[in-house]
């Protein structure tokens, strides 16, 4: 979770494997479910070749997106 100052948060979830995506968009939506501030961002990190956001509204992006 990253949480700004002014209670906006953003769910994120590392997995190393594409086969667990569905896993942690189910982990991340709950998590969006059960809190009373709707997340400004649910995304999920790990090894695909392209970005893109799921029908269920949770952004999955390439690990090699992050630069240093």
């Amino acid at each position: 979770i990253v949480e700004l100052k002014d209670g906006s948060w953003a769910g994120i979830e590392v997995k190393l494997g594409e086969n667990e995506v569905d896993k942690a968009s189910a982990n991340l939506i709950k998590l969006a479910n059960i809190s009373t501030v709707k997340p400004s961002l649910l995304m999920i990190l790990t090894n695909t070749q392209m970005a893109y956001r799921r029908p269920d509204g949770v952004y999955v992006i390439p690990l090699g997106c992050l630069k240093p």
